[in-house]
């Protein structure tokens, strides 16, 4: 692409979006907008690098159990002390909040943004910190899309969410919970929220 030195151009619209700080997790066409850093089935663990904003290589998964969902955070979260009081638990993990993404037609392609609708999560402590995870059903998805609460998800799909879990955490000792609905999934998601305008307030308009 040939630039034209006479057209003024703002900076951010060279480069991509920080999609931590730089994406508004309320402004898509569903309930919740978020970040996809992993596909279905891969072996390999990405995430988001808190410095560039690219996507890095984590590690290879530990297991040979692979994700039955695309995963990835919540822009403009923070799993701090208001998500660790929400259970009386020790402390936050200090990274955004993570999320499943569950739809009919698998999400292949990392790096993107996805609209979502809440239904639930999965309690996880992860090596005495807070990890928990958010459970969302993709935006007009044909077979998921229409859910609104966990009790609505077929007791398998769950199964397999919660074994992946446990098998990715072999090696870090973690410990999973029992699954919760709808209500307390607003409220981790508020708490996230409030950690993180707590912890940057300003610094990302």
């Amino acid at each position: 692409m040939k630039l034209d030195p006479n057209v003024s151009l703002e900076l951010t619209s060279l480069h991509q979006s920080h999609p931590w700080h730089r994406v508004d997790p309320t402004g898509g066409a569903g309930e919740l907008r978020v970040f996809i850093e992993n596909t279905p089935e891969s072996a390999i663990k990405y995430e988001v690098d808190a410095a560039t904003g690219l996507l890095r290589v984590d590690h290879p998964l530990e297991t040979s159990s692979l994700s039955p969902a695309a995963y990835g955070f919540v822009p403009r979260t923070l799993c701090g002390k208001n998500v660790a009081q929400l259970n009386s638990r020790l402390r936050g993990d200090q990274a955004a909040l993570d999320v499943f993404v569950l739809s009919e037609r698998p999400l292949l392609v990392a790096g993107v943004l996805a609209d979502v609708h809440i239904i639930g999560g999965i309690p996880v402590k992860d090596e005495s910190f807070v990890d928990d995870k958010l459970i969302t059903v993709l935006h007009r998805d044909a077979v998921y899309g229409g859910m609104r609460d966990i009790s609505e998800l077929p007791v398998y799909v769950l199964d397999r969410l919660c074994h992946f879990l446990a098998q990715e955490s072999v090696a870090r000792h973690n410990e999973i919970g029992d699954a919760f609905g709808k209500s307390r999934a607003d409220q981790l998601l508020s708490a996230g929220i409030k950690d993180y305008e707590q912890r940057f307030g300003d610094e990302f308009p």
